[in-house]
């Protein structure tokens, strides 16, 4: 796998760094610590920004589940690199997974896909407004795990608060313990299997499944060398899934 990591911001139009996984050092030159509560837009390049903000505003006012973007950041030694995001609204974070490489088949699996090229032009697959503004939107509850993608159980390295109001779990108990302590019993071949396509391959996989509360919940995954990205929130239509043999 390429340069990848791990980054959450806070959801505000700023979007402050709040984490940055270890594999940011590989790719950007900072260590985790130098980016915490950093204006993420400080690392962005100029002639990008009024696109960046748009797809920041629109995202904000949707709240996007999954999205793509293609753009620049600066390197602690001053040069632009382009990196390739998938970006989560989570509650009240914004959690991204973030790559150097293009990948035609991560891009493709997710609905909103944005290219901000170096002379600040969008490209997208999507129309959005070209005058929106931040708004104070009321966030869907969602919440985020961090899963080991080295353990054959994936085991939770992280979660957020909201994993306890949506899904009934101890945010500080829960770490150390199997995801699939927390899915269904009759479901956990579903994201076992989901799991693995996501480490063997580049995609964005989302999928239904029921939790252990037998709610169905819909998530989105991720996956970088630092770790598996899984959001979750509560599904809002009945899908059936099998697993292919």
């Amino acid at each position: 796998m390429n340069t990848s990591y791990i980054a959450i911001y806070d959801n505000t139009n700023n979007a402050k760094y709040l984490y940055a996984s270890e594999g940011v050092q590989e790719f950007l030159g900072y260590s985790p610590t130098e980016l915490l509560s950093i204006d993420s837009y400080s690392l962005t390049h100029p002639d990008e920004r009024n696109s960046l903000r748009l797809i920041h505003n629109y995202s904000n006012a949707q709240q996007s589940f999954s999205f793509w973007i293609s753009y620049h950041l600066r390197h602690k030694n001053g040069h632009y690199v382009r990196c390739n995001s998938i970006l989560h609204w989570c509650h009240d974070l914004i959690i991204a997974t973030v790559f150097g490489e293009w990948s035609e088949l991560r891009a493709s699996s997710v609905e909103e896909r944005f290219i901000v090229h170096p002379n600040g032009q969008m490209e997208s697959n999507i129309q959005i407004p070209q005058n929106d503004t931040w708004s104070t939107v009321e966030p869907e509850p969602r919440f985020c795990l961090i899963l080991n993608r080295y353990s054959e159980q994936a085991l939770i390295v992280f979660a957020t608060r909201q994993c306890e109001e949506i899904g009934k779990m101890n945010q500080i108990e829960c770490v150390g313990q199997s995801v699939l302590e927390f899915v269904a019993p009759e479901h956990q071949a579903i994201v076992k299997h989901h799991l693995e396509l996501v480490k063997s391959s580049e995609m964005i996989v989302k999928f239904h499944f029921l939790w252990h509360t037998h709610i169905l919940m819909e998530a989105v995954m991720s996956c970088t060398v630092d770790g598996l990205v899984m959001v979750i929130r509560h599904a809002n239509k009945i899908c059936h899934h099998t697993i292919p043999s």
